[in-house]
């Protein structure tokens, strides 16, 4: 596991997760568009952090950018609702 490499994906999770509480808080007409942008970057953050947990440094090197949109996708061992 390269921690750091999984810290700064779940830092740009938390960042997203705290814009969007801060626009439900302040932001009178953020609409359930502009919420589920939102909503989906910090999930991709997440999502890439998990499907990647296990890589190696030289894995993260090599494939990070030709994976990117496969790391961004839900996991595919976990059941969730669509």
């Amino acid at each position: 596991m390269q921690k750091q490499d999984l810290i700064m994906d779940i830092s740009e999770a938390q960042s997203q997760l705290e814009e969007i509480i801060d626009k439900l808080k302040n932001k009178d007409d953020y609409d359930v568009i502009e919420f589920e942008i939102d909503i989906r970057h910090a999930i991709s953050h997440i999502n890439t952090t998990y499907n990647m947990r296990n890589w190696s440094k030289e894995q993260i090197s090599k494939d990070y950018n030709n994976l990117f949109d496969q790391l961004r996708q839900i996991p595919e061992d976990k059941y969730l609702i669509n």
